[in-house]
């Protein structure tokens, strides 16, 4: 399985950890219908996985009916800090301003 996009490898690595891969499926399948997109294709749907400002806006507590473990939906909704999601993501979608680059010297 190839996973093209960093964002989503990130996250698909924190929902598969320490559980069975059919359970790991179910749970990512279950994250993508909910947050992702929907795309609809010659009668088929295919779900496409959450972009970093919806995932940014994610709970705990909305994780948990999905039987997300509370510890792995901890680490699904902690906060990028605004460098480090435009490092990492530089997506146009994504909302956070470029930070401003500050020389350091050692």
């Amino acid at each position: 399985m190839v996973i093209p996009d960093l964002f989503e490898a990130l996250y698909w690595s924190i929902i598969g950890q320490q559980i069975n891969l059919i359970f790991a499926y179910k749970l990512k399948r279950i994250f993508t219908e909910v947050y992702g997109t929907k795309l609809t294709f010659e009668g088929i749907n295919y779900h496409l996985f959450s972009k970093p400002e919806i995932v940014a806006n994610i709970k705990v507590e909305d994780l948990l009916p999905f039987q997300f473990s509370n510890r792995k939906a901890e680490y699904i909704s902690l906060k990028l800090p605004n460098s480090l999601c435009w490092e990492i993501f530089p997506r146009k979608s994504c909302q956070h301003t470029q930070p401003q680059r500050q020389s350091t010297c050692l």
